[in-house]
Parts: structure tokens; sequence; C-alpha cells
């Protein structure tokens, strides 16, 4: 009878503690995960060369698929070749130029060169222009932003103002950049046309993009911080 019940109580203690060691080292591996990535998140945005064929590659494949999944299913607000009334690449332009520097530009500049050669300009040098300038134009503006304007170092930390004034100066830059290199490559660009539609475009897109990822970033840190707690 004691051995039925030392077995009986064996049967209810182990189920107990296996499941709080599995949530223990679920905990315990989610917090070590966010120690790994928290780093890469919130990479201090300086001036020294980022270079990384690994986050460049990241880059590239992750423009070429968030502009394929625009191009999809927001075809229906295309205005003209390369102009959209919503572009969501144009917000990961810019998040992937904050936070990797010259990784994330050239990453976005080697997709969107393949992308414009192969599927928008019959001009090589066209598309090579505006592949190019895809990723130039964020890292302008990244400059631009956090040189002359004095912005904290770090993107969860940039307040309302300054966050909205860095968003400001990309979707002015880039459209502009943009609209110059086809007027240049083709004269009968409407030049104010296509870049009034790519300036809206390129900062609803950017808006919807860097804000979503802001939000992410807070509940991510809250989240980190009450296992740090824990």
């Amino acid at each position: 009878m004691k051995l039925g019940r030392h077995n009986k109580s064996v049967s209810q203690i182990v189920p107990i503690f296996y499941k709080k060691n599995v949530i223990f080292c679920r905990k315990h591996i989610f917090h070590m995960a966010c120690r790994a990535i928290t780093p890469v998140i919130f990479h201090p945005i300086m001036f020294k060369p980022i270079f990384s064929p690994a986050l460049i590659i990241f880059s590239g494949t992750l423009y070429a698929i968030t502009f394929g999944v625009n191009s999809y299913f927001l075809d229906s607000f295309a205005h003209s070749l390369g102009v959209s009334w919503i572009f969501l690449p144009a917000g990961l332009r810019l998040l992937l130029t904050l936070l990797l520097a010259e990784s994330g530009a050239i990453g976005i500049a080697l997709a969107s060169v393949i992308i414009s050669v192969a599927f928008f300009f019959e001009n090589l040098i066209l598309g090579i222009a505006a592949g190019i300038t895809s990723g130039l134009a964020p890292y302008v503006a990244r400059y631009l932003a956090f040189k002359d304007m004095g912005l904290n170092a770090q993107l969860d930390t940039l307040d309302g103002s300054k966050l909205l004034s860095c968003v400001l100066i990309y979707s002015l830059i880039c459209p502009l950049m943009h609209q110059i290199v086809f007027t240049i490559a083709t004269p009968d660009n409407l030049f104010f046309d296509n870049l009034g539609v790519m300036i809206i475009g390129d900062l609803i897109g950017t808006v919807i993009v860097i804000y979503s990822a802001k939000l992410l970033i807070y509940f991510f840190k809250r989240k980190q911080k009450q296992l740090s707690i824990k």
C-alpha cells in the first residue's frame, strides 16, 4: 500500500515538475534570444561603415519580397511606371538603412537594380541608375537627419517629432532623386506630376512601415523588461 501511495505521489509530482521546467526553459530561451537580437535591432546609428555580406543579402532579399508583395496587393494604387500612391518598400528602405547603415543601402541597391532591369526598364542604364538611387536616397536622408538635426543615436528612442522629421526628409529626397534620374533618361517624363504622387506614396508607405516597426520594438523591449524582472 505504501508503495502504491508513493507511486501515486510520484505520478502527480513528475508532470508538475516537468511543466515548470518547460516553462522555465521557454522563458530562458526567449530571454537569451532577446539578448542576442537586441544589439542588432537597436544598433547605434553611427557613421562608421557597417559592411556585412550576410546583412547585405538579408536586406536585398527582404526588400525584394516586400516589393513583390506591394506590387501584387497594391497594384491598383499604381500611378505610372515606378510611381505609386502607396509604396511600402519605401518605408523598408529607410528602416533597413537606419538599422543596417551601408549594408542595408547596398542590399537595397542590388535588389533594386535586379528588379528594375528584369521587370521595369528596357534601358539598362536607367534600370541601374534607378536601382542605385533606391539604395542611395535613404542613406543620404539618414546622413542628413542624424548629422544636421542632431537626432538620437537609436531608432527606438526617437521621439515623435524627430522620427517624423527623418521620415519627411527621406520622403522628399527619395522621390526627387528618382524623378531627376527618370527625367535625365527620358526627357518626356512628367516630372512634377510623378514627383507629387511619389512623395505622397513614399510618405504613406514610410509612415506605415517605420511606425509599425517602432511599435513592435516597444512591445519587444517591454516583454524583455518583464522577463528580466522575473
